[in-house]
């Protein structure tokens, strides 16, 4: 699926801020995996897709309240399921 970048910025939003870095470009998913804003839709160290909250493939609605900022691998990992337990992290934060 594809999203506006409209979309795109507002689930951005949804992601946890780090305290000293800029939020506009780094911010952490629901697992504290770091995510870079020009990365999404990359396979990348941070890289991050738009995951649904309630997967599409049971029901979940295409809305900005039900999709969150997840780096790529743990949206693999989620896949069609509801909830975020068990899942890996994955990402590491860059060293200055």
């Amino acid at each position: 699926m594809s999203h506006s970048m409209l979309t795109i910025q507002l689930v951005w939003q949804k992601a946890t801020p780090i305290l000293g870095r800029d939020q506009d470009i780094w911010r952490k998913d629901k697992f504290g995996s770091l995510i870079h804003r020009h990365s999404y839709g990359m396979q990348s160290d941070y890289g991050w897709h738009i995951d649904h909250i309630y997967p599409d493939s049971k029901g979940g609605p295409d809305v900005v309240a039900n999709y969150q900022p997840l780096q790529w691998k743990n949206n693999i990992a989620k896949s069609d399921k509801v909830g975020l337990r068990g899942l890996s992290l994955f990402g590491s934060f860059p060293r200055s």
